[in-house]
């Protein structure tokens, strides 16, 4: 009976030892792991857009960012985007290249137009207890550009407050629309 209580005691904190080391694989940079999905960290990066939905009315919440970065798509499911908000930074795990197929939209066909624009702000997000399509873009050589786009622009021409947006966006947003639906949908 001595020995089995022994036993046990010595399981059981070999068990506790196991289960307490950290696990360095959800943490390694790409390039640094096999047979796993690679992280990335857009602060690393030169160019790459982030899209995705973000609810604002009763608080924020948002199911998952993406970013595109060469010809691949990440996620980032964390949530951080309510909590750091124009302190944001893109975070994610890469997705399938299946999945990039879906989105890959989302680069070919962003407006020229909003490179240069210098608001930051498109209709009134979060207004009727809606959301918004938010945009990060990020240019080799030109400073983060972020947006927040009232989330009407994913099926009309105008905002909650019935201001048009600029021609180009209607368009765009609902492409946005769709995309995220599709990845949404896996």
């Amino acid at each position: 009976m001595k020995n089995v209580r022994s036993l046990m005691i010595v399981l059981l904190g070999v068990l506790t030892f196991i289960s307490c080391r950290k696990d360095t694989n959800d943490t390694e940079p790409i390039g640094k792991k096999e047979n796993s999905s690679a992280r990335i960290d857009a602060s690393q990066l030169d160019e790459y857009l982030v899209f995705g939905y973000v609810g604002l009315g009763w608080g924020c919440g948002t199911e998952a960012l993406y970013l595109i970065n060469g010809n691949k798509l990440y996620v980032d499911t964390t949530g951080a985007y309510c909590q750091k908000g124009n302190e944001y930074v893109f975070n994610g795990v890469q997705l399938p290249d299946s999945q990039y197929v879906k989105a890959k939209g989302m680069v070919e066909f962003f407006p020229e137009a909003m490179r240069s624009v210098s608001g930051t702000t498109f209709g009134c997000p979060g207004c009727a207890d809606g959301g918004m399509l938010f945009l990060q873009l990020k240019q080799k050589g030109v400073a983060l550009k972020s947006w927040r786009v009232d989330d009407s622009v994913f099926y009309r021409g105008t905002d909650v407050l019935n201001n048009a947006f600029p021609e180009y966006l209607p368009k765009y947003g609902l492409i946005a629309f769709n995309v995220i639906q599709s990845l949404k949908n896996k």
